[in-house]
């Protein structure tokens, strides 16, 4: 049975809990605009159906404010309990009398999906993509933007569920990466290196259905290790679907996948997304001219002159749909056009806008962020002044300024880039920031700086620095055949060298950059050194005499060299490598006074030193007295990378004490990130220890344990763990 427009809107009506008709804040699915995507149908369809509805008391609206969508209030709609009712009588008919949530038994969708649409004309594709994912097929979804790839392939995707199949869906974006498709198929457990997603995928259910969308998103900076796991994908024997616009930026037949593109739909389903409202002839005609593009056809509305055949989708754009925004859409559609990531309502300088957007179906929702569709901003950009596009770049630019944050340091770097051919200062005043948090989308950043400004040094460091710090050695060295040869390069290519595993080259670049330093190059030097001879073994490996020798370099470390605000700074680490050192070789009364030492210099309540004063308690203890007393003090540090490393401490203390073991398991899934050096090297001790722990994954356990130790800089310790496999074999 095929339900009128006003029987589906009052159906997906009576999906809100009854308990929306008093609340202020109501999601976007209960405003219009919300309820056309939802039906997949134009917003003007809905109106005369809508009107016959709350004319017959089936459904009633108010003005509340949607979650989201901006500040102004919005027409909001509701079922009475009669709709409710009528809504129950109609699902009967169309499903008989079986209710088709409650009976469900399905699999499980983890990650960014977007929210469930209707889709109109594409049922044998769809059938044939659900045909694949029961023969375990890879296959991939190409065509124009607008034309529908990710609400066909979620429609899909809810078909798989229904059959039982567990679905991860990754959706990328400019700042997209192996660690933020890994973050979404993983429940925020991101890895980097495409073995360590190797690795885990191979933990997953066998019916399990593996997403990616928006491939062609991602920055070139991080094409390569996207485009290497989409391979991986491809060649594998795991059915997945990858989402990308046209042309894919692989090959995906010579891998045995299969390719579905997507072209405009044919005029009966055009028409169906126009509704009831236009004569079938007319809307025939409609969806005739702007070439049954599902997106253009959404853009349409029964005021506009019927397109000419000739003219192009892109034209409608630029000459129907743009010209016809409202006065206070203009600012916020150039805000979206130039955000390098989706925005929320409440970023957006006129805020009012959001909502014209929103009814004009210009935005692609993301929970509570929006992006411009991207038909729109192609069209947009190609008609937009390159200087006036950069002067708008440069207001935007200050505007984010006076925000804080990470996320707002990301997106004035995007626009500082924009605005001027000068700006390597500002940049690398707010690149690092970035880092901090997102280190894909600082190497982008930097990616992007460097081709415009191939001749800005401390950029081009930066680039190194990012590279090095996320194990990407070829990036690294990419950009280190660009810088001078001098003492910071010979340091940066000693990283590189440990990256790569290769010892003796990165003592022969040490030794370069040592001869070659000025004194203050030499004392930050020196403290780096001191640093790694602690990091870069495996736990109760150092000697007493090789112990002793790092502590003369300690003693011997003079930081007159340094300015005043990067003394202290120093000295805090020359006294944390003190105390690591002391409790590494079981002098705790030795730490103890250097703990005293810093402590006095510290303010009141300082992490490091709670965390330094919690590894020297767990030093004095024994596998019989006070753990319990210790593991709730682990369990409440707060700080994730504090808490693993005091459980790491505790089991080198007490060995597998069962309540040593027992806060080892608790904390083995805090979320630790594999984008930053000294990260990796606590995930390497954390397979070091899952395989001292569990004889049975040991073999697994160390090889992830070897891979982390190489890419966080630590060979030592990787060709440690590496003879004792050899030892087990």
């Amino acid at each position: 049975m095929r339900l009128s427009t006003g029987e589906r809107i009052l159906i997906a009506l009576a999906e809100q809990p009854e308990a929306l008709t008093k609340v202020w804040d109501l999601p976007r699915e209960a405003s219009l605009p919300g309820l056309s995507e939802r039906l997949g149908v134009v917003r003007s369809a809905l109106h005369q159906p809508l009107k016959d509805l709350l004319d017959s008391g089936m459904v009633e609206s108010r003005q509340a404010h949607v979650v989201g969508g901006g500040v102004r209030k919005r027409t909001v709609l509701h079922p009475t309990d009669e709709g409710r009712q009528e809504a129950t009588r109609l699902l009967d008919s169309a499903n008989g009398d079986v209710d088709a949530e409650s009976s469900r038994i399905g699999g499980r969708l983890v990650g960014r999906a977007p929210a469930l649409v209707e889709v109109h004309g594409r049922e044998g594709v769809e059938a044939e993509l659900l045909r694949g994912i029961d023969g375990r097929s890879r296959q991939v979804v190409t065509g124009l933007p607008g034309i529908g790839k990710t609400a066909l392939v979620r429609r899909v995707v809810e078909g798989a569920i229904d059959s039982g199949w567990n679905v991860r869906w990754a959706t990328l974006d400019a700042d997209g990466d192996l660690a933020s498709v890994s973050g979404d198929w993983f429940d925020s457990d991101s890895l980097t290196s495409l073995e360590a997603i190797r690795a885990r995928l191979e933990t997953v259910p066998a019916r399990t259905l593996l997403v990616i969308d928006e491939i062609q998103s991602v920055h070139p900076r991080h094409a390569d290790s996207v485009g290497s796991l989409c391979a991986m994908l491809l060649r594998s024997t795991r059915p997945c679907i990858l989402v990308t616009r046209a042309p894919a930026p692989f090959d995906a037949t010579s891998t045995g996948a299969i390719e579905y593109r997507l072209d405009g739909l044919d005029d009966e389903a055009g028409s169906r997304i126009l509704g009831d409202l236009l004569p079938s002839d007319r809307a025939a005609e409609v969806s005739s001219a702007l070439g049954g593009h599902p997106l253009a056809l959404h853009l349409w509305t029964p005021e506009d002159d019927v397109p000419a055949a000739a003219a192009a989708v892109q034209d409608f754009v630029r000459e129907t749909v743009l010209e016809r925004l409202e006065s206070d859409a203009d600012s916020a559609l150039d805000e979206f056009v130039l955000a390098p990531v989706p925005l929320a309502a409440d970023e957006i300088g006129n805020e009012a806008g959001v909502a014209s957007l929103d009814e004009g179906a210009l935005l692609r929702w993301h929970s509570r962020l929006a992006e411009i569709q991207h038909l729109i901003r192609n069209v947009r950009l190609a008609s937009w002044p390159e200087a006036e596009r950069a002067d708008v770049h440069s207001v935007l630019a200050d505007q984010w300024a006076e925000r804080s944050g990470t996320r707002a340091r990301r997106i004035e770097a995007h626009h500082v880039l924009h605005s001027s051919d000068d700006v390597a200062d500002r940049l690398a005043g707010l690149i690092p920031a970035v880092a901090v948090e997102h280190s894909a989308a600082a190497a982008a950043l930097l990616e992007d700086a460097l081709d415009a400004m191939p001749s800005a040094l401390v950029l081009r460091a930066f680039a190194v620095d990012v590279a090095l710090e996320r194990g990407e050695p070829e990036h690294a060295d990419r950009h280190l055949d660009e810088m001078p040869d001098d003492a910071a390069k010979q340091a940066r290519l000693a990283r590189l060298a440990r990256l790569r595993g290769d010892a003796s080259a990165a003592t022969d670049h040490e030794s370069k950059a040592f001869d070659g330093a000025t004194e203050a190059e030499y004392v930050r030097l020196e403290i780096s050194a001191i640093a790694r001879c602690i990091d870069d073994r495996l736990p109760g490996e150092m000697a007493e005499d090789a112990a002793r020798a790092v502590q003369r370099r300690i003693d011997r470390c003079d930081l007159a060299p340094l300015a005043a605000e990067e003394s202290l700074a120093a000295e805090v680490a020359l006294v944390l490598s003190a105390v690591r050192l002391a409790l590494d070789n079981g002098r705790v009364d030795q730490a103890e006074s250097a703990l005293r030492t810093l402590s006095q210099r510290a303010a009141p309540g300082d992490g490091i030193v709670r965390r330094l004063r919690l590894r020297c308690d767990i030093a004095a203890a024994s596998d019989d007295e006070g753990l319990a007393f210790l593991t709730a003090r682990i369990d409440a540090e707060p700080d994730p990378r504090g808490r693993t490393s005091a459980v790491h401490a505790l089991l080198e203390q007490v060995g597998s004490a069962p309540a040593a073991v027992a806060c080892f398991e608790r904390h083995m899934h805090a979320s630790i990130r594999e984008d930053i050096a000294a990260d990796r090297r606590l995930l390497a001790q954390r397979w070091y220890w899952r395989g001292v722990l569990n004889e049975t994954e040991r073999m697994a356990a160390w090889h992830e344990a070897i891979d982390r130790f190489r890419r966080a800089e630590c060979p030592a310790a990787a060709n440690s763990l590496l003879a004792r496999l050899h030892k087990l074999l």
